[in-house]
């Protein structure tokens, strides 16, 4: 068995009552997955970036906001929907302009404290994921 340790980033989105998902974003060190070597990603539901460290940079969290943007213009015409984010360095707007989508910070300091909460209202998602090189 071929052990080894890498690091990805997963974001989630969805509405409050689960009955609107979005594809999860996966964040890798490598632009091509071994795992996935026959396999062409943009078939499977999800959207997969990488970067040197796997992890959510300004540019791929503002891609990602005007693409979801994008998509509650086409899914819903005008109506707005409210995004909550961490504080997270990486979650920038400044200078973006984006007419569905309004976001809102949690304070500093209260991810930890809110998160444990949030996830026991998460219907008890548990994701494990197991590679065997052999």
């Amino acid at each position: 068995m071929l052990i080894f340790q890498t690091l990805t980033s997963v974001a989630l989105c969805t509405n409050a009552d689960w009955s609107h998902k979005l594809n999860p974003l996966s964040i890798g060190k490598f632009a091509k997955l071994w795992c996935f070597n026959n396999v062409n990603l943009s078939y499977l539901p999800m959207t997969y970036r990488n970067n040197s460290k796997a992890w959510m940079l300004t540019t791929l969290f503002q891609n990602w906001l005007q693409e979801f943007d994008k998509e509650i213009a086409q899914k819903y015409g005008n109506q707005h929907v409210l995004l909550l984010f961490d504080n997270c360095l990486s979650h920038k707007t400044d200078g973006m302009v984006i007419s569905n989508t309004d976001v809102h910070f949690l304070p500093p300091n209260t991810t930890s404290k809110i998160m444990p909460e949030l996830l026991c209202h998460s219907k008890g998602i548990i994701v494990t994921c197991i590679f065997d090189g052999s």
